[in-house]
């Protein structure tokens, strides 16, 4: 498809912001123009919300459709506000919650002559010469699950990347960061990157996301190929879907 001026002027006019109103509650959105045949509103779990636009649509326009889905945005926002409340900073002390896999372990601080951290029975043990630190304690535990959640999400990716490869897909260059608004991305040329939050959650919330990435490398879009391909290769991944957007990221 061929874009003409006022289309390519849409795109490099992108994003726009627009407010729609429900009762007493003001929702922000952030609207996108790109090639596409309908209106999609996504709603991430810290209730950013993201519409994406066809081009000959006018901003008006899809002011006009989003404010006729402002009572499910609301309701969607109160599903988030259930599962994510609003929990106090973490303090690194014995006895704090950390999640792994989708349990949770109870810390266990203690002083000692190296920086490390040991997960043995129901507790992390976190061993640093300055435990009274909070910064460090943070860093030294962040480290842990960054190098665990390389070595684990590698190997389940390896038991759907053949698959992929042969429906097509290109083996992809996998990288690894923390990112504070999305589970996973892919870009054209295939590289993927996985947030190393995802090691908090479950297992087969896991393979969620890396097999979501990895369709990615054969179907580009969210498009109906996308989703069939998903389908095929995970029937209940809605389910895994929706459990993983309860997982509270702390």
């Amino acid at each position: 498809m061929s874009l003409n001026q006022r289309q390519l002027m849409v795109i490099i006019e992108s994003p726009k912001m627009i407010t729609v109103s429900y009762s007493n509650l003001q929702i922000p959105i952030t609207v996108w123009f790109e090639e596409r045949n309908r209106l999609r509103i996504t709603i991430q779990p810290d209730k950013s919300i993201v519409a994406k636009a066809p081009l000959d649509h006018s901003l008006d326009e899809v002011q006009a459709k989003l404010e006729k889905r402002a009572s499910w945005m609301a309701q969607q926002l109160e599903y988030f506000d259930q599962y994510h409340p609003i929990l106090p900073e973490r303090q690194y002390v014995s006895g704090e919650t950390h999640y792994y896999l989708g349990r949770q372990y109870r810390l266990k601080v203690m002083a000692g002559s190296e920086n490390d951290v040991k997960l043995i029975g129901k507790y992390f043990v976190l061993t640093t010469t300055q435990p009274e630190n909070l910064e460090r304690k943070q860093q030294i535990l962040q480290d842990w699950y960054t190098r665990h959640a390389k070595v684990f999400i590698q190997n389940r990716s390896e038991l759907f990347v053949d698959r992929l490869i042969e429906l097509g897909a290109r083996k992809p260059e996998i990288k690894y960061r923390r990112m504070n608004k999305r589970w996973g991305s892919c870009t054209p040329s295939g590289v993927i990157t996985f947030n190393t939050e995802l090691i908090k959650a479950p297992t087969h919330c896991i393979d969620y996301v890396v097999l979501h990435e990895l369709c990615h490398l054969v179907h580009e879009g969210h498009n109906a190929k996308f989703y069939h391909l998903l389908d095929v290769l995970m029937p209940d991944w809605k389910k895994r879907k929706e459990r993983l957007e309860k997982v509270i990221l702390v």
